[in-house]
């Protein structure tokens, strides 16, 4: 490491995909247990060449197996594959890795995070269950089960998202990382001084800070909510970008005593996007007998296509039954959707739609916009940047993984973390000591935030 770097590595990003980067940079290895055989023979019989750590070996081979191939992402399918094998056809086969924790394969590190550890899971409504299942939440080397001293039924549980923070909390602990992670710090600007990064920021509490190291990985994912970009939308206050605002806001106006539930004639809630978000908040309002115009931009053919189209009906009931109104299947006295439609104009009382069969003036009492997130790292970073994969197509010292590398589900970013991790771990080979220390992570699952407890029992106990 270069004498003048305060650290090797900057990890911009404490959610799921900082934290695995995090594990593998100190440490936390992956091994093939032949013990527990992956169900591909061909798989099988390549690792088993190789004692070597999932780090160290050659894994190039996976290009051109079509099971792992085809996403374009091959070491992080065959990754998953391996920590959860047959998974997507319900299976629970157990991992076919066990870890270790390899001291010679520490890399210094220091890991940013504006919110506390966890990332945007801090952020979510906290009762809203998960989409994924337990057990595709697991970080390496210690899961869901392992924090909270479960069997493995509760693999295939979906979880709230509070819980999932929690043990995301937890998994720093346990396995040490939290002397590396400064959370509440915001990174305002990035840029490249001779053959070093300087990161300079201020904590939520004003201090500035400002660090160099010779790499940076963003993991910072896309924190942003898109807005509709129409005249007037910021300055509008009857609109909400998340389901936490808008039942906040709710909450505030019934306890004001506007009343939600007088139909079209007073405005409705009006939600723009199709995605599990607006399904949220469809959910919401039709629980409280709140009406909803639902707009979406998708036609009804489209609709049909979604990712939520895809979810089971027997795990995923509450969104299986929003999709079917979106596509006209079943219908709800207090529901109304748009399709292959768009937001034009908007004001306090009422917001203009095109539509297929013209142009429409509805009025509103809420709109909630729910139609992604996007990241802000054009703004901190001091040159336009692109990245092809992890890389960065302009200084082979930055890398993204996560969702700004295009890996949206937890299950597939440990996979990219850990081939950032194999590119970093190669460079900074001849900068540690070859001799190896290994032991075992601590799995003494004694660190619980008791502020979670009654919620873990609850829903284990569902499960």
């Amino acid at each position: 490491m270069d004498r003048a770097a305060d650290t090797h590595v900057l990890i911009i990003g404490n959610g799921p995909a900082g934290l695995s980067l995090s594990a593998f940079l100190s440490g936390i290895t992956p091994y093939y247990n032949a013990d527990t055989p992956h169900p591909n023979s061909y798989i099988h019989e390549q690792l088993c060449k190789n004692e070597d750590s999932l780090l160290d070996q050659d894994l190039s081979w996976c290009e051109n197996v079509d099971e792992l191939g085809g996403s374009g992402r091959p070491l992080s399918v065959l990754l998953d594959s391996l920590i959860r094998p047959e998974a997507d056809l319900g299976n629970d086969l157990g991992s076919s890795l066990f870890w270790e924790r390899d001291r010679a394969k520490e890399v210094p590190h220091i890991v940013l995070g504006e919110t506390e550890i966890g990332g945007s899971w801090n952020n979510y409504d906290p009762q809203m269950l998960a989409v994924s299942f337990a057990s595709w939440l697991d970080l390496p080397g210690y899961s869901v089960a392992d924090c909270l001293q479960s069997n493995s039924a509760i693999s295939r549980c979906r979880l709230p998202s509070m819980v999932i923070a929690s043990y995301m909390e937890c998994y720093a602990k346990e396995l040490g990382l939290t002397m590396n992670i400064q959370t509440k710090r915001k990174v305002t600007s990035i840029t490249k001084e001779g053959n070093l990064w300087r990161t300079t920021g201020r904590t939520t509490d004003g201090r500035p800070f400002s660090i160099t190291s010779n790499k940076v990985v963003l993991a910072c994912g896309r924190t942003v909510c898109r807005t509709l970009e129409i005249s007037n939308e910021h300055e509008n206050k009857n609109i909400v970008y998340d389901v936490p605002s808008l039942k906040a806001r709710i909450k505030h106006d019934i306890a004001t005593r506007q009343d939600y539930t007088s139909g079209v004639g007073n405005g409705r809630v009006v939600i723009i996007g199709d995605g599990i978000s607006s399904a949220d908040i469809v959910r919401f309002c039709l629980k409280r007998d709140i009406a909803v115009l639902h707009v979406m931009r998708r036609n009804e053919r489209q609709l049909r296509h979604i990712m939520m189209a895809r979810l089971s009906p027997s795990h995923y009931a509450e969104y299986h039954q929003v999709h079917r109104l979106m596509t006209g299947k079943d219908r709800h006295p207090l529901y109304e959707r748009k399709c292959a439609s768009s937001v034009t104009a908007i004001d306090e009382s009422t917001v203009t739609l095109s539509t297929p069969a013209g142009i429409l003036v509805e009025p509103l009492c809420l709109m909630a916009v729910c139609i992604g997130r996007v990241s802000d790292t054009d703004a901190i970073l001091q040159e336009k940047l692109t990245f092809d994969g992890y890389n960065c197509e302009q200084d082979d010292s930055m890398f993204a993984i996560g969702s700004l590398a295009g890996d949206h589900f937890v299950r597939y970013l440990v996979g990219g973390a850990l081939e950032v991790a194999r590119m970093i771990n190669s460079d900074y080979k001849s900068h540690v000591n070859n001799n190896c220390n290994k032991a075992q992570p601590n799995t003494n699952n004694t660190y619980m935030n008791c502020k979670f407890r009654n919620v873990l029992k609850r829903f284990c106990e569902r499960c």
